[in-house]
């Protein structure tokens, strides 16, 4: 399970907010690319080892051209692409 929390929007070349995450309960924040490594999508997930994890991917990956998903770790604040 899922939220999209923001959509870039490309002809103003910003992140538009678009819900307000309820952090309880999904505690995993991604974002989605494109293979130029443009971020198309910011949401937050319950879920980011397992195959419920690359939902926002697969819902995305043929409507928005997205074709990697990238969860942050929060004990390297880094970006990991699964």
């Amino acid at each position: 399970m899922y939220i999209i929390t923001h959509e870039f929007d490309f002809d103003s070349n910003i992140m538009i907010k678009k819900n307000d995450a309820d952090y309880k309960k999904f505690p995993f924040t991604f974002r989605l690319l494109d293979d130029d490594g443009v971020i198309y999508f910011e949401g937050c997930s319950t879920s980011c080892d397992d195959n419920k994890a690359f939902a926002p991917l697969d819902d995305t990956m043929y409507s928005d051209g997205c074709t990697s998903i990238q969860y942050y770790d929060t004990e390297t604040n880094t970006w990991k692409t699964l």
